[in-house]
C-alpha cells in the first residue's frame, strides 16, 4: 500500500515529483526534487497538518467553484512572497480548494505559518463584478477560518487589430501587477481572449501601482507581442495594433541525426516576456 510507479522518463534529468493526497484526509500536498539516474527509489512524506475553511464573497454574493490557493512565505522574511514559485515544497507549504455551489471552501494539511492566500473566479466566469483577491494570513494549529472577500473590479477592455486594421481573434491578453509579497502570479492578475472581431474585456483590481498588460498573437501567426505599463483606477480601454515578428526556424533531430515527429518546440524570452 502506498507505493507508486512511474515509466517513460528521460534518464539523467532531473524531475519534480507532486504528491496529492485524498483531499478528505489531514495530510499535506508535498513534492520532490529527483535527478533520475537509473531506477531510483523515491520517498515523499506527506505530513499531517491544519485545516483552513472559509466563505468566498463578492459583493456580498456567495462565488461558487471559486479557487482558493495557499503558499507558505519565506521563513523569517514575511513580506518577500512564497518559499518557491517552482521546484520542490516543504511538505504542508501549499494547498489548493475549490468552493462550493454555496461560496464555501475548505483545505488540509497546511503547516503553521504566514501564508499568502488567493482567491480566483471560475474560469470563464461572468457572473460576479469581482477580481482575484490576494492577501497574508497566519495559520495556526488546529482549525482556522478564512472568510475571504474579492474586491469590486474595474473593467479593462479594448480590441486587438493588426497594422492593416483587421481584427486579431484568438489573441491572448494578460495583465499582472507584479507584487512586493512574491512574483507575478502573486499580484494582482486577469486574463483573456479575444473574440471573432478582436474585442476583449476583463476584470481588475483598481490599484494606484502600475499593471502590465501583455497581448499574445495567436498560434500560428507571425505577430509580435506587444506590452503597456499602466496604473488603473477606474474602468478603461486599452487597444493594441500587432505587427509582424522575427522567426526562428529549425529541425527537431535525435543524436544520429534523424528527423523526430510531433515534438512541440516553444521560444521564451523574460527580458521582453514574449514566446512563440
Amino acid at each position: 500500500i502506498g507505493y507508486f510507479s512511474i515509466a517513460w522518463l528521460k534518464e539523467n534529468s532531473t524531475y519534480i515529483l507532486e504528491a496529492f493526497p485524498d483531499p478528505n484526509s489531514n495530510y499535506s500536498t508535498a513534492s520532490v526534487e529527483v535527478q533520475l539516474t537509473g531506477s531510483p527509489s523515491v520517498n515523499i512524506t506527506l505530513v499531517r497538518g491544519n485545516s483552513v475553511s472559509g466563505r468566498v464573497a463578492c459583493n456580498g454574493s456567495n462565488v461558487s467553484f471559486a479557487q482558493v490557493q495557499f503558499m507558505k512565505l519565506q521563513a523569517g522574511a514575511g513580506e518577500r512572497g512564497p518559499e518557491k514559485m517552482f521546484g520542490s515544497m516543504e511538505a504542508g507549504s501549499f494547498a489548493f480548494a475549490m468552493a462550493d455551489q454555496n461560496g464555501l471552501y475548505s483545505a488540509r494539511g497546511i503547516t503553521a505559518g504566514n501564508f499568502s492566500i488567493r482567491a480566483e473566479l471560475p474560469w470563464g466566469s461572468n457572473a460576479y463584478n469581482c477580481s482575484a483577491n490576494t492577501s497574508t494570513v497566519a495559520i495556526s494549529a488546529g482549525s482556522n477560518e478564512i472568510n475571504i472577500t474579492m474586491p469590486t473590479a474595474v473593467t479593462v477592455t479594448g480590441k486587438v487589430n493588426d497594422s492593416n486594421g483587421n481584427n486579431v481573434s484568438n489573441a491572448f491578453v494578460n495583465a499582472f501587477q507584479p507584487s512586493t509579497t512574491g512574483g507575478p502570479g502573486s499580484g494582482p492578475s486577469a486574463f483573456a481572449q479575444t473574440d471573432s472581431n478582436g474585442n476583449y474585456a476583463m476584470r481588475l483590481s483598481p490599484s494606484a501601482s502600475e499593471y502590465i498588460i501583455s497581448v499574445f498573437p495567436p498560434w500560428g501567426t507571425t505577430y509580435a507581442s506587444q506590452e503597456v505599463h499602466r496604473t488603473i483606477s477606474s474602468s478603461t480601454t486599452q487597444n493594441f495594433t500587432l505587427t509582424s515578428g522575427g522567426g526562428i526556424r529549425g529541425k527537431v533531430v535525435d543524436s544520429s541525426g534523424s528527423a523526430i515527429q510531433f515534438a512541440f518546440v516553444n521560444a521564451f524570452s523574460e527580458s521582453v516576456r514574449s514566446f512563440g
